[in-house]
């Protein structure tokens, strides 16, 4: 039987196509899946659910070059706090995802609640807020309320700004 250097050539096309066609589907599915949060987000919540397939952590940072990263290994739904500003991470795996951004822009948010003799200033955004309480024309008091903090009203009168 005589093999010819057409039938070898073809059989090495054949060869080489099908490595570098297994070589492509084993990296594509190498690489973390990222379902959420979407490339680019604008978000005004402090709390961000990381989704993610095939991945093992996200590395976070505020900066693109990633030179004060922070690692967080990943759980199912995982969810961070952050403080407003930008921010770029991507998921880590065999090979790591693309890098993404997200930004969390400032919230201030303050609710009026009822309490048993009076009212309190509940802190319900994402930075701290300078408020100043006022009786008439009279300053009474100027305190910092915390995220998540609260503060009884006093006077008849208020002025909030982030701090």
């Amino acid at each position: 039987m005589r093999v010819y250097n057409k039938d070898i050539y073809l059989v090495d096309v054949l060869l080489i196509g099908g490595v570098l066609l297994s070589g492509a589907i084993l990296v594509g599915y190498s690489r973390p899946l990222v379902i959420s949060p979407i490339d680019e987000l604008n978000t005004y919540d402090k709390q961000v659910i990381f989704s993610l397939e095939r991945g093992s952590s996200i590395l976070i940072d505020d900066n693109a070059d990633f030179s004060s990263p922070e690692r967080i290994f990943f759980e199912d739904n995982l969810s961070i706090n952050l403080k407003p500003g930008m921010y770029y991470w991507r998921a880590e795996g065999i090979i790591n995802s693309k890098i993404y951004k997200l930004k969390v822009d400032s919230s201030v948010n303050l609710e009026l609640k009822k309490s048993e003799n009076s009212y309190e200033l509940f802190n319900a955004g994402n930075v701290p807020i300078n408020v100043t309480f006022f009786d008439n024309e009279s300053i009474v008091s100027t305190n910092i309320i915390v995220i998540d903090g609260k503060e009884e009203v006093v006077g008849n009168g208020i002025l909030g700004r982030e701090e």
